[in-house]
């Protein structure tokens, strides 16, 4: 690596890395990784967030302050003017030279970069779990080693996102913007939701860390823990009239797809690429190809989503696309949003999403009585956990009709001679030789005649001032 030019002398690109600034201030990068921490204390700029990267402009202008030169604000952190001490950022405790070439040096951006590189081969939603890494995560702890990482400071960070305003999502190139501090109970709980998840991605990327041999320890991060009772278990669904009301809106190309979503309850990236051939007539199911778990399954039709696959597959060859759109070409994800928001507002109905179409299907089916392993068979689920957790309030059979029809019957609720009570209902007594007192006997209520005037003329009757009492009883009904 070239070194960087001093301090005062044109520099391009102006962003420094982790080994541009450790050249910049005339450091190795694990003695840099070493002070850093104690350059944070005397007010040492933060990276950018985001890019993770320092800017140059603001290492020069708090260099100028704490040598005393000047006292230009910057954008982080502005700290009080202070003298450099070399000897007081040289750490007392060293570790042996064999531990030093192991462990020194490690940052926690390299650490995360390690994990995303396993992550794009083993796992799905990339895009997200790049963004909840360089705009919450790298930014706060990219330039950290890891072995210097303590709960203290995970546990504040973690809460600190749990208190911070929801961001709001601009066009590229746009300042960030960011709502109101959550005040709400609802909007608290999204908010420590949020930070779980990006609590779960750190954590995870450290033990993968572990397990690597890049630290030998997890006293770092292990006792820091998540939000509890912030996860929703409710899945919204459509009921069957709702399903019947919203298909005559949906334009013909688009009706067909989320027909196949409710016969299947398949998610759209496997529709959109489900060909002929992945329907088997004689064995009533289709065949999904590996998609979010990367795993492939084969689900069961009923007798009407035969009858609909054995009419879409009609005269196909085995490989072509049972859906496609009306002109020919694949179905997209951006294909979705806009077809379903005006059709749901023509039929009067909330707001669908096409996933909404999966959660109907396994609710149905809840409700028809199927056991919740049968219906994590056709979801694809590798475990009961997920349907007991969404679908298990809807099994009447599968908990009602069990604990109901499998209990013993004990016999026991027969009225013995010498109970409290006596076989009679609201007496409270603790005695046993107390004499039961008789009911009183109710008085019937009387009114006085201007009282049923008052409430004859309250209830719209029509000459009740000619009527006699009797009759004005007989009439209101008393």
């Amino acid at each position: 690596m070239a070194k960087v030019a001093p301090k005062g002398s044109t520099l391009e690109p102006r962003l420094l890395t982790l080994d541009d600034v450790a050249a910049y201030m005339r450091m190795s990068k694990p003695e840099f990784c070493q002070q850093l921490p104690e350059l944070s204390r005397q007010g040492f700029p933060d990276p950018v967030p985001v890019t993770g990267l320092w800017d140059r402009k603001v290492i020069d202008i708090w260099l100028d302050r704490a040598s005393g030169l000047s006292s230009e604000r910057y954008g982080f952190h502005a700290p009080e003017p202070v003298i450099l001490d070399k000897k007081k950022l040289n750490p007392t405790k060293r570790r042996s030279p064999s531990a030093m070439r192991r462990y020194e040096g490690y940052t926690v951006s390299e650490c995360l970069d390690d994990y995303m590189r396993w992550f794009r081969a083993h796992r799905r939603r990339i895009k997200e779990t790049e963004y909840q890494i360089n705009a919450r995560i790298r930014p706060h702890f990219g330039h950290r080693l890891v072995s210097s990482l303590t709960v203290h400071e995970i546990r504040k960070w973690h809460e600190a996102i749990a208190k911070s305003p929801k961001s709001i999502h601009v066009a590229f190139g746009k300042p960030r913007r960011y709502g109101k501090p959550p005040s709400t109970p609802e909007e608290k709980r999204k908010r420590r939701s949020t930070a779980n998840r990006d609590l779960s991605i750190l954590k995870a990327a450290l033990n993968m860390a572990l397990r690597d041999g890049h630290i030998d320890t997890d006293v770092g991060w292990r006792g820091a823990l998540q939000f509890r009772q912030v996860e929703v278990s409710s899945a919204e669904c459509l009921s069957i009239n709702e399903c019947q009301v919203l298909m005559p809106f949906l334009t013909a190309d688009f009706r067909e797809l989320v027909r196949g979503a409710l016969f299947t309850g398949a998610r759209f990236a496997e529709l959109s690429v489900l060909a002929a051939g992945d329907f088997d007539d004689r064995a009533g199911s289709i065949y999904l190809s590996p998609s979010k778990n990367f795993s492939d399954r084969h689900v069961i039709l009923t007798e009407e989503g035969c009858a609909f696959f054995r009419r879409m597959t009609f005269n196909l060859h085995k490989n072509d696309m049972i859906f496609r759109r009306a002109d020919g070409e694949p179905w997209r994800g951006s294909d979705c949003s806009h077809r379903l928001k005006i059709p749901c507002q023509l039929a009067g109905m909330r707001h669908v999403t096409f996933h909404m179409f999966r959660h109907t299907y396994a609710s149905l089916l809840a409700m028809s009585g199927v056991p919740i392993p049968a219906i994590a068979k056709n979801l694809g689920h590798h475990s009961t956990e997920t349907c007991e957790k969404y679908y298990a309030h809807f099994t009447k059979n599968y908990v009602v009709d069990s604990i109901r029809n499998g209990t013993p019957r004990l016999g026991i609720d027969a009225h013995i001679e010498g109970d409290i009570r006596g076989g009679k209902v609201g007496i409270r007594t603790n005695r046993r030789d107390t004499p039961v007192p008789p009911p009183e006997p109710r008085r019937a209520q009387t009114f006085t005649r201007a009282e049923l005037l008052k409430r004859a003329r309250l209830r719209g009757l029509t000459g009740y001032s000619h009527m006699s009492k009797q009759q004005l009883e007989q009439e209101l009904g008393l």
